[in-house]
């Protein structure tokens, strides 16, 4: 999967159209709050974890609802859960996830061309 502002067809050097040929451009567009929201709270059936309405609306404010930001919360939010045994997302742990989890280096979702 790649993924970028750019398509193959606009990466000239080399001219990546012709190395994948059989590609689908899928436009994802940024989420709404009430998508966002769902994303987090709902990612599937008996999810575990709830989140406190200011802090989702403190996700959403950091975000715009950026799908791949979102999902990066998400992932930080239930790895911690995970390990120090909670339930209830408060603002303080997405604060927390987000400085050390989704704001490094390592975050970005490919390589630069």
């Amino acid at each position: 999967m790649f993924t970028g502002l750019a398509n193959l067809f606009d990466l000239q050097q080399p001219n990546w159209a012709d190395y994948f040929v059989a590609t689908h451009i899928i436009e994802l567009e940024y989420l709404t709050y009430q998508e966002s929201k769902e994303l987090l709270c709902e990612p599937c059936k008996s999810f575990p974890l709830s989140y406190e309405e200011t802090t989702l609306e403190y996700i959403y404010k950091q975000t715009c609802g950026h799908p791949h930001i979102l999902q990066a919360i998400g992932y930080g939010v239930v790895k911690r859960a995970a390990s120090e045994y909670f339930e209830q997302v408060t603002l303080e742990v997405v604060e927390s996830v987000m400085e050390e989890d989704v704001l490094r280096d390592s975050f970005a979702p490919c390589d630069v061309f």
